[in-house]
């Protein structure tokens, strides 16, 4: 980060051309509460090729959304293989002057899985498992985030 006000800009890119993915859905629920607060440092944007009415329907209000149909981005910084298939990938850019640089990219995306454990290639962003890291049971094994609970 810079200390000039707005300068980086972070993306994330992941889901179906349906609506956000899991990874996608999550992390745009925690990053909603956070961008308010953000926002008055750096830049900051999650993009997918579609974001249909989820935004809506989640009561995302603060997020930036960008769209990345019609173009080769989602490809171009690895958040969608060759067959069309999204990926979940973190990607920071930082801005020097007019000149915007990629700086880092969740290089664990394409690193075998442990075995029994689910991707976790930025997991060091999603709030809902860290919480679960603290508890003594841990991660659960037979149980998975939805979009709603009965």
């Amino acid at each position: 980060m810079t200390d000039q006000g707005r300068g980086p800009v972070r993306r994330h890119g992941s889901g179906s051309t349906t609506g956000p993915a899991r990874p996608a859905r999550r992390y745009s629920i925690s990053f909603d509460g956070a961008a308010g607060h953000a926002s008055e440092r750096l830049n900051f944007a999650v993009l997918h090729r579609s974001f249909d009415h989820f935004a809506e329907e989640r009561g995302w209000r603060r997020l930036q959304l960008l769209s990345s149909a019609g173009n080769t981005y989602n490809r171009d910084y690895l958040g969608e293989t060759a067959g069309g298939t999204q990926m979940p990938m973190l990607n920071v850019f930082h801005r020097a002057g007019e000149v915007i640089h990629h700086f880092w990219g969740a290089e664990l995306t394409y690193a075998p899985m442990d075995p029994g454990q689910d991707h976790r290639s930025v997991g060091t962003l999603e709030p809902l498992w860290n919480l679960f890291d603290l508890t003594r049971e841990g991660r659960p094994t037979d149980w998975d985030e939805q979009l709603s609970y009965s």
